[in-house]
């Protein structure tokens, strides 16, 4: 695990890789980063970075979460006709290696 001290900006790369085979570019997308319950922050897709078709990062100040270890909840919003509304929605959590101190 590292540590990552406040006051620092880090970037967490997200890569959502859907069973059809579509790009992060081809769906929209959100992502919730938190450290505990309580504190969560969310970016949709226009707030973060695109790196390529594949990945994108999350611009993040690490004191805008309590200290604890980050994890990373995404939602992608996959177009798929069989579906009653067409989008299915594929969730995931992920928690990463970093961990915020104060």
């Amino acid at each position: 695990m590292e540590d990552i001290f406040v006051p620092s900006d880090i970037k967490l790369n997200v890569n959502i890789a859907p069973e059809s085979g579509a790009t992060m570019d081809d769906f929209d997308f959100s992502v919730e980063v938190f450290t505990s319950p309580v504190r969560a922050l969310t970016f949709k897709k226009e707030d973060t970075v695109r790196v390529d078709e594949n990945n994108y990062f999350v611009p993040l100040h690490t004191g805008d979460l309590p200290p604890g270890r980050i994890t990373i909840r995404t939602i992608a919003f996959i177009p798929d006709p069989d579906m009653p509304n067409g989008i299915k929605r594929d969730a995931k959590k992920i928690e990463t290696d970093y961990n915020i101190v104060y």
